[in-house]
């Protein structure tokens, strides 16, 4: 008695092309074919997912308050010597986010409303990081070191204050991100700052985590 064994790239087949019975499997003179649109559909699921994931890289509620302090971080610290009629902020990111990008500029817009100073926000891709020269605070969205290296470069003269999402920037030209453990707290690099000839308001400090740089 023998067994009908019918391959997993055919069953693949079959529900590509919603077949009803595997009695209408073509011959395996064919299966090189089958194996190959199998992987193609193999491929498109993969795809898929690595877009899903990076659709939701950003957590809505870390955006939330990144929304709220930024502002603060300027008026909070030297910077906001800067401020005249606004605060201008700068959202940096790449492409791939300028979606998110645009979302989280309307967040700080919405949260911001009401204040007794406005909010000018710019929201520029990395390769245009000069637009923000004007800006006392960028934010950065996930990005590589050497791309935030080379817009302080460009920017070395206004030397704005430099938040990031990632806190793993932190010590890559980022002076703030954000600390979690029992609450969540700014995530500062003091060290970089003084550099920077920036420096933040007691009550800041007092709230904040301090970055130090690992030993190699």
């Amino acid at each position: 008695m023998g067994y009908n064994i019918v391959h997993p790239f055919k069953r693949l087949f079959i529900l590509m092309n919603d077949q009803s019975s595997e009695s209408k499997i073509i011959s395996g003179g064919s299966i090189r074919a089958m194996v190959n649109r199998g992987l193609r559909f193999c491929l498109l699921l993969i795809t898929l997912q690595a877009m899903t994931l990076q659709a939701v890289q950003y957590d809505e509620n870390v955006l939330q308050i990144f929304s709220k302090i930024a502002p603060r971080l300027v008026l909070l610290s030297s910077k906001k010597s800067e401020v005249t009629e606004q605060i201008d902020l700068c959202v940096v990111h790449e492409k791939a986010d300028a979606y998110v990008a645009e979302r989280f500029g309307r967040m700080i817009k919405d949260n911001a409303s009401g204040g007794t100073i406005d909010t000018l926000i710019r929201s520029v891709e990395i390769e245009e990081v000069h637009l923000c020269a004007p800006s006392q605070l960028l934010f950065f969205f996930n990005t590589s070191a050497a791309n935030i290296q080379n817009a302080l470069d460009q920017l070395s003269k206004s030397a704005p204050i430099t938040v990031a999402y990632d806190s793993k920037l932190l010590g890559f030209g980022i002076d703030v991100s954000l600390f979690f453990g029992r609450s969540v707290t700014p995530y500062i690099d003091i060290a970089r700052l003084k550099k920077k000839q920036i420096t933040f308001d007691e009550v800041m400090l007092r709230v904040s985590k301090i970055y130090v740089e690992p030993k190699l």
